[in-house]
């Protein structure tokens, strides 16, 4: 292992020293940096900062953070960003050199901060100019333009039917090429096929990835013929130049202009001039094909441009924001930390061991003997027992310091690792979870190995850390007191193959699906999952396949109010590596929503895709937990409910909070929008909104609440002579303060049982296991509130949007008679808008679908 001289080790500690200084002296927001570095004040550098896209940065998402600088002379030094999250601190530096004249853009892509701030130092300063650009944290959700200016016509987009605004901000594909991150706080982007054609392979990839995991792709058509967008979505085959006309009522003369109308792929939505009520032209104008989590579309409109081009009904149809939108995005942000503390919990659960009560045992014996029988025999042999004086003193000095050797030379490994990683649509991303704990004070190194790893700081005690990138490494250094422990979440685009494939193959009620072990190590405890149902295997070695079905036609109902670990702790209550990244991922991209068929399974070793160094020694690696997923449109059978993209968006007043990934607290309106996967037509839609009534910790079908009963009891005297009457009212099934146990809830499908007895219940989780409590024998067993929605009286009401009135309709209406044309509720790009109004505190929509069974229209 390569030392470093005692010189060096002084550097470091003052660099770190004068970099927590900074950080706990950084003054209030400045609009302008103020000062001088290296003789330069921020005028003569040229120094300009923005942070976010057009200035706003959507909260709970990564932020990108431009610094520009254009000195007057020469200027050598460092830039960094300092940000501050909910988890810690981390500062990333680069040492830079821009000439006299010239102008340098230095990008940086932060992680969900609370604050932000920009360090500029020249060479041999501790201190520089800092610039704390204040966060315009947006309300609208964001549409980029990549590669090209914003049509200065462009006007905020009204999304439809949430009515929800979208604001269209420009994007440099330089951030694209670092990571997909980088697209992480749009909605949408936009992108001719000029631009995507120009686009070098690691950028389209890390594009390909965003678009995977949740952002809708935008194409706008420029020329005629065939359309090659090297995509492995395809939403339309070709375009031709068109005149589109949009009718005016009365004398006023029609709008016309030049576009492009399409020709759709096989799986693909369009939207025509006649479904906008512009004509009664039907060709299609704007195709959509589901794309893992997102979206390919591709329009012959340019955005923005013309009568048509920026039509608000018409791009309102096409763009809709893809997270919830809250005033704060309390919920979002608080996801985030939530993965942080998920991987952190599982790694600190295998902390530090003290040494066994036997090891401790035998050294105190050991010592014992020493200072006692040994050293008296010697001294009585020798005739010397004065010296007793000096020779107990000196063993005890002796055997402490071996024992303080032996100690320092047994230490275990400083580092501890795990990673979760995912693939949709072979698209692929890792997540890796790492832990340091310091066996002496000083600065520490977490390394990992390539250097476009995003890093974000995880629950280090206020002590910041340092982020260096270069030489094929990802460097963060921490100083650490003795026995510290810090840890550390990075993510990165993965090149790599997926350890699982999958085939799907219908069957008359879902889905027949064929997993392979493409490693040739063995990947344990596989299951194949679609929204909440879950089909398990076990082991599957090296090169080994099952087929697994999903034979159910409707979705089983799941609690998704929940601790993130439930079902995954282990006897003593901890919850390791890595079944701790599996709830990581169950809390964020394998969350239960239907729209993507995954095959998951854990394995002991890195699969491949490597484990990061802890002070130049190998960490003590922990396992990977993996998931691996594809887009469920299969081409000529039924839309079923599992195969419907479903995608919580909350609006109105309140603070949006998600204690699970489809709950929602606080607010007075919520919206489920489902995407079909396959084009129509839409013979009918099948709901099964009037489940998932149950709140708190419980999953499962609760038997209906105990009604009160109410009866008039007469009052006697002694002599039974009646005196009055009184009415008494009494819960059914309880008998003064006891109550009988309900029914025992239904619990999914391979689960195990679980029970309810006399002073303890049990109710099961997603995975089959029982979750349990206890009470005092003779109170009353705790009950969750009824699902406000689902009871007479209750204040919640469901309504589902008719694309055709348009407007709101009460679900019950909407379905109240078999003959009812339920294709209204469906958009001409396959979209399902379900909203919950009421006092949504809580609300829960777990298990709610909607599915569509294919037929004539």
């Amino acid at each position: 292992m390569r030392r470093r001289s005692a010189a060096t080790a002084r550097v470091t500690g003052c660099l770190l020293a004068a970099l927590t200084a900074l950080l706990l002296t950084a003054p209030a927001a400045l609009a302008q940096a103020a000062g001088t570095t290296g003789g330069l004040s921020a005028e003569d550098l040229g120094l300009e900062v923005q942070v976010g896209y057009g200035g706003r940065v959507v909260p709970g998402r990564w932020i990108p953070v431009e610094v520009t600088l254009a000195p007057s002379r020469l200027f050598a030094g460092d830039v960094g960003v300092v940000v501050e999250t909910g988890m810690g601190r981390m500062v990333e530096t680069r040492e830079v050199e821009v000439a006299a004249g010239s102008t340098k853009i230095f990008r940086f892509l932060a992680p969900p901060a609370h604050s932000v701030r920009v360090q500029v130092a020249a060479t041999g300063e501790d201190e520089g100019l800092n610039v704390t650009p204040a966060l315009d944290r947006s309300d609208s959700f964001l549409v980029g333009v990549l590669g090209a200016d914003v049509p200065a016509e462009a006007r905020p987009i009204a999304s439809q039917p949430l009515d929800q605004r979208g604001t269209v901000v420009p994007v440099d594909p330089a951030f694209l090429q670092r990571s997909s991150r980088a697209l992480d706080p749009l909605s949408a982007l936009v992108v001719s096929p000029e631009v995507l054609a120009g686009l070098d392979d690691r950028t389209r990839d890390r594009l390909q990835a965003a678009v995977a995991t949740g952002i809708d792709l935008v194409v706008i058509a420029t020329t005629d013929g065939t359309l090659e967008l090297d995509l492995p979505w395809v939403s339309a085959t070709g375009a031709t130049t068109a005149q589109l006309v949009r009718e005016r009522t009365g004398d006023g003369e029609p709008d016309r202009q030049g576009g492009r109308v399409l020709d759709p792929g096989p799986l693909a939505w369009s939207l025509s001039s006649a479904d906008l009520g512009w004509s009664d032209d039907d060709r299609p104008i704007a195709t959509a094909v589901n794309a893992g989590k997102g979206r390919v579309i591709v329009t012959g409109l340019p955005l923005g441009e013309g009568p048509l081009g920026g039509d608000d009904a018409f791009w309102g149809r096409l763009l809709q924001p893809n997270a919830p939108l809250g005033s704060n995005g309390g919920g979002e942000s608080q996801r985030f930390e939530q993965i942080a503390q998920v991987a952190g919990e599982g790694l600190r659960s295998d902390d530090v061991a003290l040494p066994g009560i036997t090891l401790i045992a035998l050294a105190l014996l050991l010592y014992l003997v020493l200072v006692g029988p040994v050293n008296g025999f010697v001294l009585a042999r020798m005739g010397r027992r004065e010296l007793a004086w000096l020779t107990i003193p000196a063993l005890t000095v002796v055997f402490t310091g071996a024992a303080f050797v032996a100690s320092a030379g047994a230490e275990s490994a400083s580092g501890l690792s795990g990673r979760a990683a995912y693939w949709i649509d072979g698209h692929g991303t890792q997540l890796q979870a790492a832990a340091l704990r310091a066996p002496r004070a000083g600065d520490h190194r977490l390394v990992f190995d390539g250097d476009d790893w995003d890093l974000a700081p995880a629950m280090w005690s206020e002590v910041p850390a340092l982020v260096e990138r270069g030489g094929g490494e990802t460097v963060m250094r921490i100083a650490l007191e003795a026995l510290q422990v810090g840890t550390a979440t990075a993510y990165r685009d993965l090149s790599t193959p997926p350890p699982l494939s999958l085939d799907l193959d219908p069957i008359p009620a879902g889905a027949r699906v064929t997993v392979t072990n493409t490693t040739t190590g063995t990947i344990e405890d596989v299951r194949v999952r679609a929204g909440t149902l879950v089909a398990r295997h076990g082991s599957l070695a090296g090169g080994e396949t099952a087929v697994l079905e999903l034979d159910r036609d409707v979705l089983p109902v799941q609690q998704d109010w929940h601790d993130p670990f439930a079902g995954l702790r282990a006897g003593d209550g901890t919850v390791s590596a890595p079944r701790s990244l599996e709830a990581l991922l169950r809390w964020s991209t394998v969350d239960g929503n239907p729209g993507v068929v995954w095959a998951t399974g854990t394995a002991e070793d890195d699969v491949g895709l490597g484990a990061p160094s802890a002070d130049g020694s190998p960490t003590d690696d922990r396992g990977s937990f993996v998931a691996v997923g594809v887009t469920a449109g299969i081409p000529g059978t039924d839309t079923l409910p599992w195969e419907v993209d479903r995608r919580l968006l909350t609006t109105g007043f309140g603070e949006a909070w998600r204690p699970g990934p489809l709950a929602v607290e606080g607010r007075i309106e919520a919206v489920l929008r489902f995407r079909l996967p396959n084009e129509g037509p839409v013979g009918r839609l099948v709901p099964s909104l009037d489940r998932g009534q149950l709140q708190g910790m419980f999953e499962g079908d609760m038997a209906p609440p105990m009604e009160e009963v109410c009866r008039t009891v007469e009052e006697r005297d002694e002599d039974g002579n009646l005196v009055g009457t009184v009415e008494e009212c009494v819960v059914e099934g309880m008998e003064g303060v006891e109550q009988v146990a309900p029914a025992i809830p239904e619990c999914p499908p391979d689960a195990v049982s679980c029970d309810i007895g006399e002073t303890e219940w049990e109710f099961c989780f997603e995975d089959g296991t029982c979750q349990g409590g206890g009470f005092e024998p003779g109170m009353p067993m705790p009950m969750p509130e009824p699902f406000p929605g689902n009871v007479p009286g209750g204040d919640v009401g469901l309504q589902i949007y008719n694309h055709v009135v348009p407007g709101w309709e009460e679900v019950a209406d909407a379905f109240a008679a078999d003959e009812t044309d339920t294709t209204v509720f469906v958009s001409p790009l396959g979209e399902v808008f379900v909203r919950a109004v009421g006092e949504l505190h809580p609300f829960d929509f777990s298990g709610r679908g909607i599915g569509a069974v294919r037929g004539a229209a």
